[in-house]
């Protein structure tokens, strides 16, 4: 199922926020990603429609700024009734949609909610995938600082969520002969090739099992995540 929220994005997203809390909260264990404009790749959201997590029961997928290109918007809004039908659960956030396609919407999504514009100029929309760009430049003060600035904006759910997207991101590109054969569109790809070149390939395998270990032993309460997670951001 999806539900799509439009309109003024600090508002919508605030919205959606609270909504993805509430369904973790029902579903603690669900595994919970994002996919937007810049960081998109079609195998995810085609795993996303269908899949379920290996340690979850379900996948919580936020997509953001899905119309800014054309070939995102195509595909998603080619899939509206596999997004209906789907296991997991999608919240969609737009800034604006136009009435054709808010209509063709409306006939699938579980609730489509519009957040009138603010009056006055508001604080902007934090930029969480910037965290993700410091730990692929292995900038360890930068991911230090954004991080704590992150706890403050973000759960430390959707930081790791995206944090790990990250990881694999680097990974696929080591392996993948280009963006194609990994799944992912160019731009992405490309800036996961030059980040994987701060990494040994052994160093982002371990990363990468050591992102799982942490999600998982704080889902089993061995330790407080955001704390298990600033302490291995630490080592990178």
């Amino acid at each position: 199922m999806f539900y799509f929220i439009y309109g003024d994005m600090q508002k919508a997203v605030a919205k959606a926020k609270t909504m993805v809390d509430a369904l973790v909260t029902k579903q603690p264990d669900a595994g919970r990603f994002r996919l937007d404009s810049e960081h998109w790749s079609d195998a995810e959201f085609q795993e996303f429609l269908g899949g379920q997590g290996l340690f979850s029961a379900r996948y919580i997928v936020e997509l953001r700024r899905v119309f800014e290109r054309d070939d995102i918007s195509d595909v998603v809004m080619g899939m509206l009734k596999e997004l209906e039908a789907s296991p997991n659960v999608f919240i969609w956030v737009e800034p604006k949609v136009s009435a054709a396609d808010l209509k063709k919407i409306e006939k699938h999504a579980a609730k489509v909610q519009e957040c009138k514009e603010a009056a006055t100029k508001t604080k902007p929309e934090y930029n969480l995938f910037s965290l993700a760009d410091a730990l692929g430049g292995r900038d360890k003060k930068r991911l230090w600082t954004g991080y704590i600035d992150a706890l403050e904006n973000a759960a430390v759910e959707e930081i790791h969520g995206v944090l790990f997207w990250q990881v694999k991101s680097m990974l696929l590109a080591t392996r993948a002969k280009n963006a194609e054969d990994a799944g992912m569109k160019s731009f992405p790809f490309n800036k996961a090739q030059r980040f994987a070149k701060n990494f040994s390939y052994d160093e982002l395998v371990k990363l990468s099992s050591d992102m799982l270990a942490v999600s998982h032993e704080a889902r089993r309460g061995h330790h407080t995540f955001s704390i298990a997670l600033e302490r291995l951001l630490l080592t990178v």
